[in-house]
């Protein structure tokens, strides 16, 4: 995250631009408690929150392909030849 910043507002912008990655886990946490309270009126509150961890869980998949796609495609550039 370093990279982004420009040396002369290193800390102004490094402040923003983690507060930025913070903010969305900040404002969707405050919805998981309604989220269990849903699904606990028809499944139980114990189910609810495997349910809800699961959902959690399943969220984070396309971010892990894409990890993976992202790995294999650098290191596929990485063993071709360099044409000159």
């Amino acid at each position: 995250m370093s990279s982004l910043t420009n040396l002369g507002y290193t800390a102004t912008q490094y402040a923003l631009l983690s507060s930025t990655y913070a903010w969305m886990g900040k404002i969707l946490k405050g919805f998981s408690g309604a989220a269990v309270e849903s699904l606990s009126a028809s499944h139980g509150l114990v189910h609810a929150y495997g349910i809800f961890f699961i959902g959690c869980g399943v969220i984070g998949v396309p971010a892990v392909i894409l990890f993976a796609a992202l790995g294999l495609w650098h290191k596929r550039i990485q063993l071709a030849p360099a044409t000159a």
